[in-house]
């Protein structure tokens, strides 16, 4: 896959001794039949998870070992929680560092390549825009704060 939208993750794959960890388009497109109804998923996300689906050096999967696996355990926590989310979504990152049920998603069925994302948070049953407003955003701010000295959350 040519990546377009995240050079910037592509140069900068290792943290310490942590490395991202892509998978290949063929899981991707599984993937996407999962949670896509077959459809392709916007470039970003899809550059994202084959950069780093197993293991991204700027993302949580709430403990999880692949973005996939944080897939399942978010969808069994919605249900737990009561809550919905109507439309096709991919989460990207977990908010367990703040204690609290949420995650960070972005909704597949957008036509942008770089769609905003969104936080969700399951015990308040509630849906707000995320600040940094797009993964390609979002990768750029942690990455920022690895070249500063800090770790990416």
């Amino acid at each position: 896959m040519e990546i377009k939208i995240l050079k910037e993750l592509e140069i900068n794959n290792r943290f310490g001794r942590f490395t991202n960890q892509g998978i290949s388009m063929e899981r991707i497109e599984a993937l996407e039949q999962l949670y896509n109804n077959g459809n392709p998923f916007p470039r970003v996300l899809r550059e994202m998870l084959y950069l780093g689906g197993d293991y991204c050096i700027v993302f949580d999967y709430a403990g999880k070992d692949t973005a996939e696996e944080f897939q399942n355990i978010v969808r069994e926590e919605l249900t737990r929680f009561g809550m919905t989310i109507s439309r096709p979504f991919f989460c990207v990152d977990s908010m367990a560092a703040f204690d609290s049920a949420a995650f960070t998603f972005m909704y597949t069925d957008d036509s942008n390549e770089d769609p905003p994302l969104w936080n969700a948070y399951m015990d308040e049953k509630s849906v707000e825009e995320f600040p940094e407003s797009s993964l390609s955003l979002l990768i750029h701010v942690r990455l920022e704060r690895i070249r500063r000295g800090s770790g990416p959350f």
